[in-house]
């Protein structure tokens, strides 16, 4: 029972309003928190599956000794990995999953990342939104992508599927 209580209690983390880290990097007062470590599987239970694509398949981990919910993505094609461990070494943003590491398991990688408690816009019936939430959403976009082109990325797949709209109806770009 005990378990259950940590993974309630993780849930409820998830709904930390990530604006609060926008204004510590605006205020030049953001550090970037997370240490990037190399995990081993048995310090994880898994809970469910969250995505699994011709690529890659993406789990929901409960972290025991940080008592953190993480999504761990296992890829099907060694090329990108190596490509998106980087990319992600590279980059913190707060509507961009924060990177925290890699699980190795014998000749097997897995990332690591935040977990976005929320739902992809592609998800979403476009009467929820209504045009103040919109238009946050896409303000709240413009922020991210001039942040990336800032470090010289260039995002090549822009879709509903990868833009999750968090607890806090914070957009979160994905993948």
């Amino acid at each position: 029972i005990m378990i259950v209580y940590l993974i309630k209690k993780s849930y409820l983390e998830t709904y930390e309003d990530r604006i609060n880290e926008l204004i510590r990097i605006y205020f030049k007062k953001y550090v970037k928190e997370n240490q990037i470590k190399d995990f081993q599987e048995n310090e994880f239970i898994n809970l469910r599956s969250i995505s699994n694509t011709e690529l890659s398949t993406i789990y929901l981990y409960f972290h025991i000794e940080s008592e953190k919910l993480f999504a761990v993505k296992y890829f099907k094609d060694c090329t990108s990995k190596e490509r998106e461990i980087n990319n992600y070494k590279r980059i913190s943003f707060p509507f961009i999953p924060k990177y925290y590491g890699k699980i190795k398991n014998n000749n097997d990688e897995a990332l690591v990342i935040e977990y976005i408690n929320g739902r992809t816009l592609h998800s979403l019936n476009k009467d929820e939104l209504d045009f103040k939430q919109k238009i946050k959403i896409i303000i709240e976009l413009l922020y991210t992508f001039k942040y990336l082109h800032s470090n010289y990325f260039i995002y090549r797949d822009l879709k509903p599927n990868n833009l999750i709209l968090d607890n806090n109806n914070r957009i979160v770009l994905i993948d």
